[in-house]
């Protein structure tokens, strides 16, 4: 286990995943056609592609959802005011 794979399996555990959240919510939850997924250790070089429009942490994505984070296997995501992560594919 690398260190940076130490600090990913620690980060998972302090926001719930959003299939562990009740059924519900996540039917409403939109889903996401993540097209490009760059991780890279200074923040300010990471960013998501959705539908090719490109996303960085701290903006709205689409319906509602805000980027709050990338980290390197999960988004951290917040919609209708409730903070999950959705894993990378």
């Amino acid at each position: 286990v690398t260190i940076a794979e130490a600090i990913a399996d620690n980060q998972q555990g302090d926001i719930p995943f959003l299939s562990t959240l009740d059924y519900d919510f996540r039917r409403k939850v939109p889903s996401l056609n993540i097209n490009v997924y760059v991780y890279a250790e200074k923040k300010q070089d990471r960013f998501i592609m959705i539908e090719m429009k490109k996303y960085s942490e701290g903006q709205q994505i689409i319906s509602g959802l805000f980027l709050k984070e990338i980290r390197m296997n999960s988004l951290v995501i917040e919609y209708k005011k409730k903070t999950f992560q959705i894993k990378r594919k």
